[in-house]
């Protein structure tokens, strides 16, 4: 790592350590903006329902959260997992400080789901009160598959209804590194039209991640625009 990084980063940590001192939340709110990127989200938060009692939405700030709780929302479902993000010690703070049960798990935007990853959810999706929120950093890839199995798992949607979570719309790029998303949906939905299977039946005893690669090549120039401008993780 980076000497001046892993510094800044120790800085961070002290800044957690102490947010109930005014110059360590003006920091972590500094951080929360220019290192994650907050001030996009600021503009414009992707926050979409999915059926009134699940919805998606980018990393919310300490403001939402309290909006969230106002408007009665139980639980936010985290799909960057604990980390020592400023913007993840603010949320935290926040869902203790309002009654809201954080739920921390991850997935990737740039691979397939693991067997483990999709059970993980399933569960969290049978037991966590509702309405709830699913959230990544910008709302769009992770976010889009949550809400994607969510459909899946608990609706019984079609993968193709399921895959509309992945669009344009949420600012999804198909094409990028993280379409590989879209592509596991495809998958499904092509082995279902053979052999009509339940998705987690499918997942459970079907789906071999490692052999599905080879099937998808992500653009280069949509890549770019993911990973450098957007600054999507």
């Amino acid at each position: 790592m980076n000497p001046l990084r892993k510094k800044y980063r120790a800085r961070r940590d002290q800044w957690r350590a102490s947010l109930h001192r005014p110059q360590s939340r003006i920091a972590l709110h500094l951080d929360r903006h220019l290192v994650d990127h907050a001030y996009l989200r600021a503009l414009y938060a992707n926050f979409h329902s999915l059926d009134g009692q699940a919805y998606r939405s980018s990393q919310p700030s300490p403001r939402f959260v309290r909006k969230l709780a106002q408007q009665g929302f139980k639980a936010i479902v985290n799909l960057r997992g604990a980390n020592s993000s400023a913007a993840f010690a603010m949320e935290a703070e926040a869902c203790a400080l309002t009654g809201v049960t954080l739920i921390n798990t991850q997935l990737n935007s740039r691979r397939l789901p693991s067997v483990e990853e999709i059970n993980r959810l399933a569960d969290i999706f049978a037991q966590v009160d509702t309405p709830f929120v699913i959230h990544c950093k910008s709302g769009a890839d992770r976010a889009g598959l949550a809400s994607a199995l969510y459909l899946l798992i608990v609706q019984q949607a079609s993968a193709a209804e399921a895959k509309q979570q992945l669009s344009l719309k949420y600012f999804h790029l198909a094409h990028s590194k993280t379409g590989i998303l879209g592509y596991f949906l495809d998958c499904y939905g092509q082995f279902n039209a053979q052999q009509p299977t339940p998705f987690m039946d499918w997942v459970n005893h079907h789906y071999q991640p490692e052999r599905l690669y080879s099937g998808f090549t992500p653009s280069g120039l949509s890549s770019w625009l993911v990973d450098k401008v957007l600054h999507r993780e």
